[in-house]
């Protein structure tokens, strides 16, 4: 049963964030956390109660001048009354997520890591230590998550000045279920490092769960500012999608790209990276985070996430499908020109099973005169 959400309910939620942090002001709908040049403001979503048990839902956005966009995230919690449930989503985002970016904000770390993209070297700042979130049973095989997957994270950094990470362990029932991402995209190879951890955990039975947030900030001796922001990518994706649509040859509609967005780069990234991504989106298509760039040149090995369009495409894709939702007819006509599709269709027709299959990443080629950004 849902329960409508009042003024109490936001004014409780406010009173309760400012009692754990009276130094905070609130301006404009906003709390202002000046010492970290950050500011939060929140919106209840949802207080529901379900078998005797109450939850809430709460939507926090964050936003700093080193966020290329701001950091949401949906932070849920549970109590036997509406106040007890919105307190418990407040803690598990001050307690985690909040106090995470103010250990990374702070500046205190001198702890680096080092990444390199096409050549091109990157450092960047990490914090010391993490905040970890342990929820249901107590495992004596606990271990700080990010250091089950720290030896490969620098392979996902990239050029863009903020890495967020996101690191989830459970078990129950048995069975294990963990999640990992970079920047809000799940990341295959960093997940199934953290299921061969959860896997090792002696009692599985019992629900038992692991999270820890990262924020990853580059310093700005390597740091390149991407010349687009996230609002125009958006609608230069949004065009693209359009054109593709309506054309029997995506390479005839590279020129129109390129006037809509003012750059042959961005356009190239557009042309190739939409279908793709568009496909693994419908499709639900495991695979492995690797990309391939071909210069005629050069090639280069990456990860998704080094790739600030790639991240930028996908999160406008997936925010697309969901409130959109295109037709099947209308989506055939942007995944038609994924090379993910010959390649789902060639295995579904030798007999496999499209849940079994995980596909090797995505090789674009390009022209010899691309930037790599």
């Amino acid at each position: 049963m849902d329960i409508c959400i009042t003024n109490h309910n936001s004014t409780f939620a406010l009173m309760n964030i400012r009692s754990k942090y009276p130094e905070c002001k609130f301006e404009k709908g906003q709390l202002i956390f000046s010492r970290y040049n950050l500011s939060l403001s929140f919106n209840i979503q949802d207080v529901s109660r379900r078998n005797g048990a109450t939850t809430a839902q709460i939507l926090f956005e964050a936003k700093h001048p080193v966020f290329d966009i701001p950091a949401l995230e949906l932070s849920a919690g549970a109590g036997k009354t509406s106040d007890e449930a919105i307190n418990a989503a407040i803690d598990n985002y001050l307690m985690i997520i909040l106090e995470s970016m103010f250990k990374s904000l702070d500046n205190s770390s001198k702890n680096t890591i080092t990444s390199e993209t096409g050549g091109k070297k990157h450092i960047f700042y990490i914090p010391s230590g993490c905040f970890t979130a342990i929820a249901g049973e107590q495992n004596p095989d606990s271990s700080e998550l990010y250091h089950v997957v720290k030896n490969i994270i620098p392979e996902y950094l990239g050029s863009k000045k903020t890495y967020w990470i996101k690191l989830f362990a459970s078990c129950s029932g048995g069975k294990v279920f963990c999640d990992a991402s970079v920047n809000n995209s799940s990341c295959f190879q960093l997940t199934s490092l953290l299921e061969q951890y959860a896997d090792g955990w002696i009692n599985k039975q019992k629900y038992h769960s692991e999270k820890e947030y990262l924020l990853i900030i580059q310093d700005d001796s390597t740091y390149q500012p991407y010349p687009f922001t996230f609002d125009q990518v958006r609608d230069y994706t949004l065009k693209t999608i359009e054109l593709i649509k309506n054309t029997d040859n995506i390479n005839k509609i590279v020129d129109n790209v390129i006037n809509i967005c003012g750059d042959s780069n961005l356009a190239t990234d557009l042309c190739l990276f939409i279908p793709e991504i568009y496909c693994s989106a419908v499709m639900r298509i495991k695979e492995t985070d690797d990309i391939t760039i071909n210069t005629g040149i050069q090639s280069f090995s990456l990860k998704k996430t080094q790739i600030i369009s790639y991240g930028y495409i996908e999160s406008i894709i997936n925010s697309y499908l969901a409130d959109v939702r295109p037709s099947t007819d209308e989506s055939m006509k942007i995944i038609r020109f994924s090379a993910k599709l010959s390649a789902v269709n060639q295995a579904l027709n030798n007999g496999s099973e499209i849940n079994d299959l995980i596909l090797s990443g995505s090789s674009f080629n390009v022209n010899g005169d691309y930037i790599l950004r």
